[in-house]
């Protein structure tokens, strides 16, 4: 059941319009960004995103003009497990395997995740509840 309906959406996801895709993005941006939970926080944890994902590079942009310290994951793909570290410009990311964004260690400065105040998680679905299905490579399960 997990599985196909993380198809289904994916698959009207694509379909979205570019239009459409900024659009959503920009709102659901202004919406996370007006959140007070996110206004007490220092340090966020954010993915950079890509398409179909919500756009994460304007959350990113308005968070340092916010004072927050931005920290983006790097996947560990022998033990499905992530570090974050600090992100200050995007010259600092490297593209790695499926065209994933994530910071260049001998870039970026590491962080503990006990220093984390939100992770802003990226999924598929989402419940009222809070309960999410993500792409499927569990590496945020493990995390959270």
């Amino acid at each position: 059941m997990k599985q196909q309906l993380r198809k289904e959406v994916l698959a009207n996801l694509q379909k979205m319009t570019y239009r459409t895709y900024v659009n959503d993005s920009h709102e659901l941006g202004h919406k996370l960004l007006s959140l007070p939970i996110i206004m007490e926080a220092t340090t966020i944890a954010v993915t950079v995103s890509r398409r179909p994902e919500v756009d994460t590079i304007a959350i990113i942009e308005a968070l340092w003009q916010l004072g927050k310290t931005v920290v983006v994951p790097k996947c560990e793909t022998p033990t499905k497990t992530m570090k974050f570290y600090i992100l200050e410009d995007f010259s600092e990311l490297e593209t790695v395997y499926m065209d994933l964004r994530e910071p260049n260690p001998e870039l970026c400065e590491p962080v503990e995740a006990s220093a984390i105040d939100i992770v802003i998680a990226p999924g598929v679905v989402f419940s009222p509840q809070g309960y999410r299905i993500g792409f499927g490579g569990g590496y945020y399960d493990r995390f959270l």
